[in-house]
């Protein structure tokens, strides 16, 4: 399928939204993004790595950057080198998103056969050193199931977002959950946040009961 016809076929089910694909590549699928032009005045790119949006949500002068990914099953350190190298996860704010195909200690694998990622430590000092923070669902739950037996099959969390921590901050409340497909080995990933800058203004409201109060100045 053509990265053309997987836009055209989202948009059927969102006619008024706006997407932005990217084909096969050596070391990823292609991905499809599409989103509401309404909620987020947004900009594309594509890249060898994924597809970036950047702009504003809900008219907010607040700037965010999307990069959704669709990560290598081998050859994780060089392609993550490769996205280190190319400067993108220095981009703030930043939420990373989509199959990431790692895990990042062994509470996220599952099954007779879950092994710990050989390059979990990789990881783990690669995000904090770009301030990336893991939004985990809670509970904690795994996203990928592969078609092996029972006896020999894995589930792990491998799809996941990261967001910049000063992002996490400014949210009041941001987190993450999944939906359940039988039509994929993949789990559908799910982020929710509450921005309460908006709202810090409240006016004053004065309550004349207060004057009868001998310490009330």
């Amino acid at each position: 399928m053509t990265k053309e016809k997987a836009i055209e076929i989202l948009l059927l089910m969102c006619p008024n939204w706006y997407g932005c694909a990217t084909s096969s590549q050596d070391n990823s699928s292609g991905l499809v993004v599409i989103w509401d032009p309404s909620i987020l005045t947004i900009q594309d790119f594509e890249s060898c790595m994924g597809i970036i949006l950047s702009g504003y949500y809900r008219g907010t002068s607040y700037r965010i950057q999307i990069m959704n990914i669709y990560a290598p099953y081998c050859s994780h350190k060089p392609f993550w080198d490769m996205v280190d190298a190319s400067g993108l996860l220095d981009i703030k704010p930043l939420i990373i998103a989509e199959d990431l195909n790692f895990t990042i200690d062994t509470a996220k694998c599952w099954g007779k056969r879950a092994k710990s990622d050989p390059l979990a430590s990789y990881f783990k000092d690669l995000f904090q050193c770009k301030f990336l923070r893991d939004i985990a669902s809670i509970p904690l739950c795994p996203t990928w199931r592969n078609s092996c037996s029972r006896v020999e099959g894995i589930i792990r969390r491998i799809d996941r977002f990261f967001v910049y921590s000063q992002m996490c901050l400014r949210m009041n409340q941001i987190h993450s959950w999944y939906f359940f497909f039988d039509t994929s080995d993949h789990d559908a990933i799910m982020i929710e946040w509450f921005d309460d800058l908006e709202h810090q203004i409240i006016p004053f409201k004065f309550n004349p009961m207060w004057i009868n109060d001998p310490d009330f100045q």
